[in-house]
């Protein structure tokens, strides 16, 4: 019986994942789905903290408070 040998690349837990597709069923895997949501969500928030407060409104973009 061969082993299977694989790199995993998320580290999500799962050992039938490898880079957010699961080897059983070709499936997404919905925990890497999750990881990749939440970094894309931080890298935004970090761009509207670097890109600073509005010249206009003196707000920072994305802000709820807009009247």
């Amino acid at each position: 019986m061969a082993a299977r040998l694989a790199l995993r690349g998320w580290g999500c837990g799962h050992l039938d994942c490898e880079f957010g597709v699961r080897w059983s069923n070709g499936e997404r895997c919905a925990v890497c789905e999750e990881v990749v949501a939440d970094k894309f969500a931080a890298r935004q928030r970090a761009q509207r903290l670097e890109q600073g407060p509005c010249p206009e409104r003196g707000t920072r973009p994305g802000s709820a408070s807009q009247s």
